[in-house]
């Protein structure tokens, strides 16, 4: 192994690692938010097409299942829709979802080129190690952060996820639910020292 770039193998192997625990957050937070702007999405039509009917329904229709402050319950609703669909605009879920698909693209890559590239300065192979580190550094603070106050649960559910990985391939009919139960009983029920 030239000393070039054996002296960045450590650096190349934590920028896998962290890539990896990234792809898995970030695929998490894509996932969210694309179901919490689906959902949002049907109940803000909903709304919206409950109000359209509505307004073309018989007044006898709307006093007998609404009473006669029929026209005070609508308009209620009518500013409850307008406030929901402010808040929707205003979180934009589908702009959220679309930052962490494109982090989770950019980590799998980096990811994927980490492994190249520790793969050839193991073999001793050229390697252009120190553009894909100026890459790196240049393009991971561009990148949509995991929130502060949610990084360690991301970082659990990578951590788990790797472990239920290992096992499954020594044990491919394993139940995931019961491994899952059995790390969590493991890890909350030792005794403390």
């Amino acid at each position: 192994m030239s000393s070039g770039n054996s002296k960045f193998l450590e650096e190349l192997r934590r920028i896998r690692r962290v890539s990896d625990m990234m792809v898995t957050a970030h695929a998490s937070l894509k996932e969210k938010f694309s179901l919490v702007s689906l959902i949002s999405d049907v109940l803000l039509f909903s709304c919206s097409l409950f109000l359209t009917v509505i307004a073309f329904a018989d007044p006898n229709f709307l006093v007998k299942y609404f009473g006669n402050n029929y026209a005070f319950c609508i308009g209620i609703f009518s500013i409850v829709t307008f406030i929901f669909s402010f808040v929707v605009s205003l979180l934009d879920w589908k702009v959220r979802a679309e930052q962490h698909r494109h982090a989770f693209e950019t980590y799998m890559n980096l990811k994927f080129t980490a492994s190249d590239l520790i793969n050839k300065v193991e073999k001793d192979e050229h390697a252009d190690v120190e553009r894909f580190l100026e890459r790196y550094y240049a393009l991971t603070p561009t990148i949509v952060a995991i929130p502060e106050r949610a990084f360690l649960q991301y970082k659990r559910k990578h951590v788990i996820k790797v472990f239920i990985s290992k096992y499954l391939d020594d044990n491919p009919a394993g139940s995931i639910l019961l491994l899952k139960i059995k790390i969590w009983i493991r890890d909350n029920f030792k005794a403390v020292k």
